[in-house]
C-alpha cells in the first residue's frame, strides 16, 4: 500500500522533470503579441473615447465633430462611447488579455501546448478587429500559435553501445 506522502512526491518529481522542456519560443512570441495586442487596444480606446469623443470625433476637422466631418454627424460611427470604434478598442483590449493568458499557461503548463496555442492563434486573429497590436502583435501572436501547435517535447535517449 503506498501512502498519500510518497504518492505527492512523485507528482511532484513528475512535474519537475518538465522544466526543462517548455514551448519558449512560442511563449515569447505571444507574450510579445499580447502586450502589443493589449497597448493597441488601450490606445484605440483612448482615441475613441477622448474629450469630445476622442480623436475621431472633436469640434472640427476630417473625422468628425460639430463642423460635419467625415464621421460625423447624428449617426456617425465613431462617436465616442457610442460608437463601433469603441466596441473595436474593447474587443481588442479583451483579445490582448486573454493572448497574455495564453501565453503564460503555455508556459506554465507545456504538456497542454497545443491547447494555449490554439487560444492565441484565435484571439490574435480576433484582434484584427481591434488594433491589432498595431498590426504587428497579430501577426507575432499568429506565429507563437503555430510555434506552440507544432511544438513536440523532445527528450534525448541514450542507446546502449
Amino acid at each position: 500500500m503506498v501512502d498519500l506522502e510518497t504518492q505527492q512526491r512523485s507528482g511532484l518529481a513528475g512535474a519537475a522533470s518538465v522544466d526543462d522542456f517548455r514551448p519558449l519560443a512560442g511563449f515569447v512570441l505571444s507574450l510579445i503579441a499580447g502586450v502589443l495586442i493589449l497597448a493597441g487596444g488601450v490606445a484605440m480606446l483612448g482615441y475613441s473615447s477622448g474629450p469630445y469623443g476622442g480623436m475621431m470625433g472633436g469640434h472640427s476637422g476630417m473625422m468628425g465633430g460639430y463642423g460635419g466631418g467625415m464621421m460625423s454627424g447624428y449617426y456617425g460611427m465613431m462617436q465616442g462611447f457610442g460608437g463601433w470604434f469603441y466596441g473595436f478598442a474593447v474587443l481588442g483590449i479583451m483579445a490582448g488579455v486573454l493572448v497574455l493568458f495564453g501565453a503564460i499557461m503555455m508556459y506554465d503548463r507545456p504538456r497542454q501546448a497545443a491547447m494555449w496555442g490554439v487560444i492565441v492563434l484565435v484571439f490574435s486573429v480576433v484582434s484584427f478587429f481591434g488594433a491589432g497590436g498595431f498590426f504587428v502583435g497579430a501577426v507575432l501572436g499568429i506565429l507563437g500559435g503555430i510555434l506552440a501547435l507544432t511544438w513536440r517535447e523532445v527528450r534525448a535517449t541514450i542507446s546502449p553501445c
